[in-house]
């Protein structure tokens, strides 16, 4: 399905009616005949066949910068109990990333508000311990 649409995918929300097009009859899958309507297994053959090769990559870029930022944000942390959190998150984060390989669940309430509220509790604590450099001449008069 991805080659036939490598760019753009098959679209939102439309893997289940292209899918029906590719299966071979013979060879009936739980996607095939699902009252669900689930789709792939793995989050990343999702977001190749819907999105296409250029969203895989930046969401494969966002979860590398993901652990990238977190880590470097656990170094420069200095206090214990920070420290425990950002390296909870990280993990939560890392289980939460396992689980797209078996699973296309990132775009639920279940999973999804988990992954974005990870994300947001490393930003506070990336904005927290960013260095305070006045940004012009008239912050640095008031």
């Amino acid at each position: 399905m991805s080659q036939d649409r490598p760019i753009t995918g098959v679209g939102p929300n439309n893997f289940y009616d292209y899918y029906k097009s590719y299966t071979i009859t013979s060879f009936r899958t739980w996607v095939s005949r699902n009252f669900e309507r689930s789709t792939t297994h793995n989050y990343f053959l999702f977001m190749l066949v819907e999105q296409g090769y250029p969203a895989m990559i930046i969401y494969a870029a966002m979860i590398w910068s993901i652990f990238f930022f977190g880590q470097r944000l656990y170094h420069r942390l200095s206090d214990k109990g920070e420290k425990i959190i950002v390296i909870s998150v990280i993990c939560m984060l890392a289980s939460l990333f396992i689980n797209n390989f078996f699973s296309e669940l990132l775009e639920t309430d279940k999973i999804g508000s988990l992954f974005l509220l990870g994300i947001a509790v490393l930003v506070i604590y990336d904005i927290k311990k960013m260095p305070k450099y006045p940004t012009s001449v008239i912050a640095q008069e008031v």
